[in-house]
């Protein structure tokens, strides 16, 4: 028996066993990247949302709050028209006018009936006008507190980019984000 011989036969034994590990490896990895790529896309735009949010607003609480009438009204939906627009030009959130949709409220405490009242509405997108908030939603000692308040909301449908969705149905991806704020 030739000792290099057996050598020769255990190298080639142990690269086809190598390559039989790679290739139960690598789909592995495919998915791992994957998900955590679409986990931070994800991540990103959820964090886009939120400051939409915010900015909506503040700009609403802060320019038009004081307004009436017309005037809050034009104010309001020039907001959301510049962060409609804005955040599909700056591609903040990809495709945001077809895929999103802006709102912005300004309610009061009205003191005939001890209640919030909504001074104006307005949005931009794809069903523009929806809230979650109504007079009976908004948190009354705030809006009595405060006496004026501004609600900005950003609606974003959200479209996976990888594969990895379709691939793993026993996760719950999420398809739309949702931001609020109140100030």
């Amino acid at each position: 028996m030739n000792p290099f011989n057996l050598a020769g036969s255990r190298a080639r034994s142990e690269r086809g066993q190598s390559i039989i590990e790679l290739a139960l490896i690598i789909p592995i990895l495919f998915v791992f990247f994957f998900g955590l790529l679409e986990f931070t896309v994800m991540f990103v735009q959820s964090q886009r949302v939120t400051t939409l949010s915010r900015e909506v607003a503040n700009a609403a609480f802060r320019d038009c709050s004081s307004r009436t009438g017309a005037e809050l009204n034009s104010c309001l939906q020039g907001i959301v028209d510049q962060i409609n627009v804005g955040a599909n030009i700056n591609n903040i959130l990809p495709s945001f006018t077809a895929k999103g949709r802006v709102v912005a409220s300004v309610y009061d405490w009205d003191l005939d009936s001890n209640a919030p009242r909504l001074l104006s509405r307005r949005g931009a997108g794809s069903s523009s006008q929806s809230s979650k908030y109504d007079e009976n939603s908004v948190d009354k000692t705030v809006v009595q507190n405060q006496g004026v308040i501004a609600i900005g909301e950003i609606y974003y449908n959200y479209t996976a980019i990888t594969p990895i969705t379709s691939l793993l149905d026993l996760v719950d991806f999420p398809t739309e984000f949702y931001g609020v704020t109140i100030y």
